[in-house]
């Protein structure tokens, strides 16, 4: 915590008495000497103030953020400049996908010599390799290998347009996840995960793909894609009224119980706020979840663990689908911060327990 004092005018003659200093943290974070600071009459001393402010922006921004963000460019960091560069790029090609301005606008993220391969194989090579009446998974029969030459951007359009042939191209989302890069000679290379998602005739259409792509320098930090080669694809469809795969329900199965709103619409930034640290409450706190069945009902109940200070929570499935909260009936409105819960039956004698693992504060 940093404070600020008011200083008094360092002019002896006008006070007649020693002025306060203020003692601000140095970059390594010990304290600076102390000597007299510049003011203005007998407000605040501008210097301190400047100073403070420096340091909280600093602290708010995180000490180690320029270096991180730039990296030594003549020493380790290389990569992670290069990462982040083309992250920056992956990210406008989402933007022009999404919007549906690829074909048009995508020329600059593209080097001229670009080159592509088929992201998406030809109907006669994919195979249906599971089905069921809600999902239909395919796979390559061979190997995607094909490289075709391409003047700038037009070759990616081609290839894309072929991709998101079964999905509704106005309603196609892509992610872009990079996890591994190199660097030689001015080049660079990524492989990443690539997923689009869609609707298409007759559902949902989600497309799983590994990319392995080229860059090229074409001026200080400004990286063009130079080639991508799909090693990796699976096409899933699936099946639902509303054409998609999950709906959000749980308003409509936990807010009839009086800890609905108060507790659990609530995240942790505000009850960070109103309880002391020696609780146990931590905004990076791993807690934890079971499922089970505990009334013998045959149906899923669960038990989560809170933060310390906020009381555990055992939540009892309805036949309606809704789940009724009986952690004070049960008893086991815990107050301690846990983690770890488990759920044991012991089918012998029809005991079901509960055990709770309690985190030690130091």
């Amino acid at each position: 915590m940093f404070t600020s004092a008011c200083h008094r005018s360092t002019d002896p003659s006008d006070q007649g008495e020693p002025s306060e200093t203020t003692n601000l943290p140095s970059k390594q974070g010990n304290p600076t000497e102390n000597r007299p600071s510049k003011t203005n009459g007998d407000g605040p001393s501008m210097e301190g103030v400047a100073q403070l402010r420096a340091v909280t922006v600093r602290q708010e921004q995180g000490i180690l953020a320029d270096e991180i963000r730039l990296g030594d460019q003549a020493g380790n960091w290389q990569t992670e400049a290069f990462h982040n560069a083309i992250k920056q790029r992956l990210k406008s090609l989402a933007k022009l996908i999404e919007s549906g301005k690829w074909e048009q606008s995508a020329e600059d993220l593209f080097a001229d010599d670009f080159v592509c391969s088929d992201m998406r194989p030809a109907e006669d090579r994919l195979a249906q390799v599971f089905g069921d009446p809600h999902f239909k998974v395919l796979r390559p029969t061979a190997e995607l290998t094909k490289v075709s030459p391409a003047v700038s951007s037009r070759g990616f359009a081609d290839a894309f347009r072929q991709l998101v042939r079964p999905i509704d191209s106005s309603r196609c989302e892509i992610h872009f996840k990079v996890f591994k890069v190199a660097l030689e000679d001015g080049r660079g290379s990524s492989e990443m995960y690539v997923d689009t998602d869609g609707v298409g005739s007759d559902g949902g259409v989600q497309q799983n793909m590994v990319w392995l792509c080229n860059w090229e320098l074409a001026e200080q930090d400004v990286w063009k894609l130079s080639a991508i080669r799909t090693t990796h694809f699976e096409e899933v469809h699936y099946r639902s009224p509303r054409r998609t795969l999950f709906s959000d329900c749980t308003e409509s199965v936990l807010s009839a119980n009086d800890c609905f709103k108060p507790h659990l619409l609530r995240g942790i930034d505000h009850w960070r706020l109103q309880f002391e640290e020696r609780f146990g409450i931590d905004s990076v706190s791993l807690t934890g979840l079971a499922i089970g069945d505990v009334n013998g009902d045959g149906l899923d109940d669960f038990y989560f663990c809170e933060v310390g200070g906020l009381p555990n929570r055992l939540f009892v499935q309805q036949l309606d689908g809704t789940a009724t909260d009986i952690s004070v009936e049960a008893g086991v409105d815990w107050l301690d911060r846990s983690h770890g819960p488990c759920f044991r039956t012991w089918t012998t004698t029809v005991i079901r327990t509960c055990w709770l693992q309690l985190a030690r504060l130091y």
